[in-house]
Formats: structure tokens, sequence, C-alpha cells
């Protein structure tokens, strides 16, 4: 299914009814969302992301923009595009050719996280993140993160690859960003 033309779309509305196992093709253009809080189980808005999804970019960008819907982002939260939330798995998700526009100014005192899925079979490629911000002393930003999956008990090592062919990072590091990460182990 390709999706989209070169305006601004909101993405939060085009992905929200694709089943598990859609292939989402961009088209290049201007995306925008209003992110998910990793940290408020009961802020529902954004992308729950499904299981089987591949989300081909094809250069596209995709903005955060937490104020849609919410007003002022609360200055605790950790907000993300494609997240889990505490005890959500995705498996077998593939994301690629997308540049994530955080859309934070340097000094900005939110962290947050472009991808950071917990599962199994997952692979972030060719994709950068830009406009991140963080001078936020609550929490680090994990840029591109792909962890374990959450299952009691398990030690199963997942199969995820992140590979940044170009660019990855648009801007210096500060001490509390993290461009990618991958946790293997167990998550309870």
């Amino acid at each position: 299914m390709i999706m989209g033309v070169a305006q601004e779309r909101d993405l939060d509305a085009l992905l929200a009814e694709q089943p598990a196992g859609a292939r989402i093709e961009l088209d290049g253009g201007l995306y925008v969302t209003a992110g998910r809080d990793q940290s408020n189980r009961d802020d529902h808005r954004g992308i729950t992301v499904r299981p089987g999804w591949t989300i081909e970019g094809n250069g596209s960008t995709i903005r955060l923009d937490p104020r849609r819907g919410r007003g002022q982002p609360r200055p605790d939260a950790l907000y993300g595009i494609f997240v889990s939330r505490y005890g959500e798995n995705a498996k077998e998700v593939r994301i690629q050719d997308i540049t994530f526009d955080m859309g934070y100014a340097a000094d900005s005192l939110h962290a947050c996280s472009a991808v950071g899925l917990f599962g199994d079979n997952m692979s972030v490629e060719r994709c950068r993140v830009m406009h991140w911000g963080n001078g936020s002393r609550i929490a680090e930003s994990f840029l591109i993160s792909l962890g374990a999956p959450y299952r009691q008990g398990s030690s199963l090592a997942p199969q995820n690859v992140i590979r940044m062919s170009w660019s990855g990072i648009a801007a210096p590091l500060p001490d509390e960003a993290t461009p990618t990460s991958m946790r293997t182990g167990t998550n309870t």
C-alpha cells in the first residue's frame, strides 16, 4: 500500500488501521505524528507498532510533534515515534529509509526516541535522526534502540539488526544521548 503525497500528512491516522503483517510504503514526503509517551500508559496517542510491519520510508521524513492533541508536552515525558511501552513486544518489524525529525531544539529539556522497540527479528536500516534536543536531566535519549522481548523467565537472544549506512546521526551528541543501542537478555 502506497500512502501520502508531498504535503505534510498525519502518520497516526494513516497507520491506525494497518493490520499486522502490512507492508507500508511511504512516498518520500513529510509525515507528522503526535508520538507515544513511553512513560504514560494512559496516553493512547501515536503509533502502536504491529507485528510483521514493514515500513519503507523511500526517503520520507517523519516529524514528532507531541503537542498534537496534548497541548504543552510534559517535561518528564519520553516521547517517541515507533516505540514500545513497558510489557509490549513487537516482532518481525522492518523500518527503513526514513529521516526522523524529533522536532526539538538543541537545548530542549525533553528526551526522545525515534525507534525504541522490544521484540524479536526486527531491523532498522538506512535511517537518520535529527533535532532531538535532550538537555534533559531526567532521562537519556536512545535515538534508535532495539531490545530483547519482554518475556517472563526467557533468556532468548533476539535477532535484531541496526544498520546505519548513511549519516545516521545528524548533529554532535550531547553526553545524555545514545545514538543506537541493542539490548539482549531478559526484560521482565
